[in-house]
């Protein structure tokens, strides 16, 4: 986004940002209900065990992890807890990732595997070297 000129009301635009943040939770509990219409509409169809429903488990938890994250700040989260939000939600958009491109096993688990390392290395050093 390009920056606002020192001419235009940036007031404005942080009101739209703070709105949408506070609304953010509303919008993923109506993606919540939009996915679960869906999977009812589409349950008996032939690969829906094998892909659909894990393609809907992974978005709908993406959705429910993802503004925790996000939000962090709001809700005053310590920097581990906005650390393990953010790798779950990376952890969960990998896997709809997965699912739509149909990577390889070997591709997904090299791929968990290493951020799943990089997120716990990262939270136990924060929890050695804490300041508390």
């Amino acid at each position: 986004m390009a920056a606002v000129p020192p001419q235009g009301n940036g007031k404005f635009l942080k009101i739209i940002v703070n709105d949408y943040k506070k609304n953010f939770f509303r919008y993923g509990v109506f993606g919540l209900l939009i996915l679960e219409v869906l999977s009812i509409q589409i349950v008996n169809v032939g690969d829906y065990a094998s892909f659909w429903y894990p393609l809907l488990t992974q978005i709908a938890l993406f959705i429910m992890v993802f503004p925790q994250w996000a939000l962090g700040n709001i809700f005053k989260y310590c920097t581990r807890k906005k650390i393990a939000f953010g790798f779950l939600s990376i952890y969960y958009l990998t896997g709809i990732i997965y699912l739509t491109l149909g990577l390889t096993d070997s591709v997904y688990y090299t791929i968990i595997s290493s951020v799943a390392l990089v997120g716990a290395g990262i939270c136990a050093l924060l929890t050695i070297f804490k300041n508390e």
